[in-house]
């Protein structure tokens, strides 16, 4: 590594906010100073965590965060590495629904309409397959920063969502009345809520 982010990045043990938040906050200062530059690389999870006395998850947080964001991204064999200068956090919607149907077709429509314009809106089915959900969320969902989720059927569905920030979360169906911004239902929805989507989604990051 031609220099030593290790030194860049600051860890403040006693201050209120996560330590993962402040990983993101370091590693987007060294870019917006010039610090770090395309494709440079980034320390492994694992250096970070022994260097600073950290849970390897808190560090993955950070990484899976800024990789929303589109700032870094890895490559087996090569570790993380930065992709883009530009640190400014815009809002990017990973929209799973279990079936393309002209329903699920007003829905994003309606999506769309309301959302801001630079919203990057990325749609997926998973057709009540099980197996297709979790592998949905497992290899696409990291890529994103928000969340509007029809779930599967299947029972496990519910331990698979409990793994989001529930404050990017919004689930449009099934039993999920522990989740922030969890409405009973599509229609609903549609009819009473979906005029807030922006506020509720767009207001971390814009």
């Amino acid at each position: 590594m031609r220099k030593d982010l290790l030194s860049l990045i600051n860890i403040n043990h006693n201050s209120a906010v996560p330590v993962y938040r402040q990983i993101v906050h370091s590693i987007r200062q060294c870019i917006d100073h010039g610090q770090l530059v395309l494709q440079d690389p980034l320390p492994s999870v694992n250096s970070i965590a022994e260097q600073f006395g950290l849970a390897r998850g808190s560090v993955f947080s950070a990484y899976n965060e800024l990789r929303a964001s589109g700032i870094i991204d890895s490559v087996p064999g090569k570790g993380y590495f930065v992709t883009s200068t530009i640190t400014r956090q815009a809002l990017k919607l990973f929209l799973l629904l279990d079936d393309f149907t002209t329903e699920r077709s007003l829905l994003y429509q309606c999506i769309r309409e309301v959302m801001p314009e630079e919203t990057e809106i990325c749609v997926f089915f998973h057709h009540d397959d099980p197996d297709q959900f979790r592998t949905l969320i497992r290899e696409k969902a990291s890529y994103h920063n928000a969340y509007i989720i029809i779930p599967a059927s299947d029972v496990t569905s519910t331990a698979v969502l409990s793994t989001f920030d529930h404050k990017k979360l919004v689930v449009l169906s099934g039993n999920f009345s522990t989740y922030h911004h969890t409405f009973g239902g599509i229609n609903a929805l549609i009819a009473n809520n979906l005029a807030e989507l922006p506020a509720l989604l767009s207001k971390q990051f814009l």
